[in-house]
């Protein structure tokens, strides 16, 4: 009997499938062939790319990838990848800014014509959600999104600013020289030197962007000098330069950490 029904089930055609420890199931091999052309297609599907498209059929700018979010004091700075035009020409990114978590937008650029964007006057330790869209000449297309709080985090101001006299070239020069943080809390960016001539009632500043932790300035009558490393958060507290007990210079000033600002 078991032949019979063997050879019976051969004779229309059929594919089985076995499991170990299980009952072995049986198909006919057209429906075996459906299912397989059905996963096939559900397979390709999966691959299949669909771009967003305006009311006419053009395809929008692709999302904006690697969107990230640096947060400083009172301000976000966001980095992006550039969007896809898929043929078109990207025109600029419209950046948004939410404070109740999407439900309304406030626009800051737009259109922004950099893969960046710094969002100032910011409240620090306030949630802000930021999103990013690419826009060409068929519209806008899909935002990215992404959450960051500012935050108030500055370095230290620098150590043992000192001032020394000296000439270069028969002109004369304030040689002002200082020690880094000893543990920034964020990463120096440069310096800045500023300078005063009545006495530290006003400031100008006299270089920005200091890579080193020296410079040589020409001297100015009566001038006072003092030295605030630079962060993403700000600048830190002004130091005042002091010229050492065997140096000739006559304006060295206290060593006033707290800065004039």
């Amino acid at each position: 009997m078991n032949n019979l029904r063997r050879s019976r089930l051969i004779g229309i055609g059929v594919a089985t499938t076995a499991v170990a420890g299980s009952l072995a199931f049986a198909l006919p091999a057209s429906a075996h062939s459906a299912s397989n052309h059905h996963a096939s297609k559900h397979h390709a599907s999966k691959h299949h790319i669909a771009h967003a498209v305006n009311s006419s059929g053009s395809n929008l700018p692709s999302k904006p990838h690697d969107l990230t979010a640096t947060p400083g004091n009172t301000q976000v700075v966001l980095n992006w990848s550039a969007s896809n035009g898929y043929g078109s020409t990207i025109t600029g990114y419209s950046v948004q800014v939410s404070t109740d978590s999407g439900t309304t937008w406030t626009t800051l650029s737009d259109p922004n014509t950099t893969t960046t964007y710094t969002a100032t006057g910011l409240t620090n330790g306030t949630s802000y959600l930021f999103r990013v869209a690419g826009e060409d000449s068929a519209g806008t297309g899909a935002y990215a999104m992404v959450i960051a709080s500012p935050v108030s985090v500055s370095v230290t101001a620098p150590s043992n600013a000192t001032i020394e006299q000296g000439s270069v070239h028969g002109t004369a020069y304030a040689f002002l020289s200082w020690a880094a943080p000893q543990t920034p809390a964020n990463p120096v960016t440069g310096y800045t030197v500023d300078v005063s001539t009545d006495g530290g009632t006003t400031w100008t500043v006299v270089a920005a962007n200091i890579a080193g932790t020296a410079i040589a300035v020409p001297t100015q009558s009566g001038a006072s000098y003092e030295v605030a490393a630079e962060s993403s958060a700000g600048l830190s507290d002004f130091a005042s330069f002091v010229a050492p007990s065997n140096s000739s210079w006559g304006n060295g000033g206290d060593n006033d950490q707290g800065g004039h600002h």
